[in-house]
């Protein structure tokens, strides 16, 4: 308290001072992250995901996505190859893509998967709704099993 007594032209110097540094390292140093994405460490297999997408369709002129619907996926898939291939041949696109590793979706199955089918499910789940929560007390396999048994034994 005494030196601010003795010296108050000093210390509201100093403190002006700070106030200025400070607003001047907020003004260069501080900046504004909007996207989602960068609340996700870069390590994040999503954000190297995203940024693997953004490199491989960089900016496209145009993009044209054909959607094929057949009764039987190998129709569909061989109609998909014979207008891929047809494209890639046509001098005036530069470039195809037809054929996509789906391996990297199987973890998010459930959300391809159609409104009927998830209803199927919902009702499967709930007609088992007391199996899978005895299941959940032991999550074992020999319970697995055990409870697996007892249900077949039923019908």
């Amino acid at each position: 308290m005494g030196i601010i007594v003795r010296y108050p032209v000093s210390v509201i110097l100093i403190a002006a001072l700070g106030a200025v540094l400070s607003l001047l390292a907020a003004a260069t140093q501080i900046e504004f992250h909007t996207s989602p994405l960068d609340l996700i460490s870069a390590v994040d297999r999503y954000k190297q995901l995203d940024q693997a997408y953004e490199r491989e369709f960089e900016n496209p002129p145009e993009r044209i996505i054909a959607v094929i619907r057949a009764e039987q996926p190998e129709t569909a898939k061989a109609f998909a190859t014979a207008l891929g291939q047809r494209w890639e041949r046509d001098p005036t696109i530069e470039d195809v893509l037809y054929r996509i590793d789906v391996e990297a979706l199987q973890n998010k199955a459930l959300l391809y998967l159609s409104p009927e089918e998830l209803t199927a499910l919902r009702q499967k789940l709930q007609e088992h709704q007391d199996l899978l929560q005895e299941l959940a007390t032991s999550p074992t396999l020999q319970h697995l099993f055990a409870l697996i048994n007892r249900e077949i034994t039923k019908t």
